[in-house]
């Protein structure tokens, strides 16, 4: 269990630091940031409800909070077009 929160402490964490650094300067780092912390989240959501033998959590409490990571990811979702982009389309760079 304290896997699993530490993990979702450090999705936060990545996530508000990310906000924090959408300036002029370090954009592109905040943005990648942002993401991984969207992806930290999903993770440690998952692990919860599928990694232990008896679960973490139900699957209602599960599909509610992968809901908000998705809304929370949603919120994001302009600053992060490019870093998605970019990552589909290596070979425009």
């Amino acid at each position: 269990m304290g896997r699993v929160l530490r993990g979702g402490v450090v999705g936060l964490t990545m996530l508000v630091a990310g906000t924090q650094m959408l300036g002029p300067q370090v954009h592109l780092f905040g943005q990648g940031m942002i993401g991984a912390g969207i992806a930290t989240l999903y993770l440690s959501v998952f692990a919860a409800h599928s990694m232990f033998d008896p679960s973490l959590i139900d699957d209602k409490t599960t599909l509610a909070l992968m809901i908000a990571v998705t809304c929370i990811r949603r919120l994001y979702r302009r600053s992060l077009q490019f870093v998605w982009w970019r990552a589909g389309n290596p070979r425009r760079f």
